[in-house]
């Protein structure tokens, strides 16, 4: 039988895992989040999409990564950013670009956010 001082830091562990794991995810959208920023305006250019589309995409990525790190604002960055990255996937699957990293992303943002769920402590009203 397991003390309550194991269970406790067995949890502790488990929370600090799930957050170095929200971070590289983070990480990770943030790169794609900045290239798409800095270098994607002759892609969107080529597609007769808007500039200030592009840069709504970005910053709502960038925002949503950040957010998504911290445990309090996980959940609500994980329904933005699954939102985004599907609507995202989707948008390269119609106009024939490679969207398999995307869904990878997005499979991440939903385990992850369901993980943090999981293990954050429930807070009495």
């Amino acid at each position: 039988m397991q003390t309550e001082k194991e269970i406790s830091g067995s949890l502790r562990g488990r929370r600090v895992l799930l957050t170095a794991a929200r971070a590289a995810v983070a990480a990770w959208l943030v790169t794609g989040g900045l290239g798409f920023l800095l270098h994607g305006r002759a892609a969107f250019a080529h597609l007769g999409r808007p500039d200030a589309a592009r840069i709504a995409i970005s910053c709502l990525e960038l925002a949503g990564a950040a957010f998504f790190f911290w445990t309090r604002t996980a959940l609500a960055a994980g329904l933005v950013l699954s939102l985004l990255l599907a609507w995202v996937a989707g948008f390269h699957f119609a106009v024939g670009w490679g969207s398999r990293t995307l869904y990878v992303y997005l499979i991440a943002v939903l385990a992850l956010t369901a993980a943090t769920k999981t293990l954050s402590p429930q807070r009495s009203a």
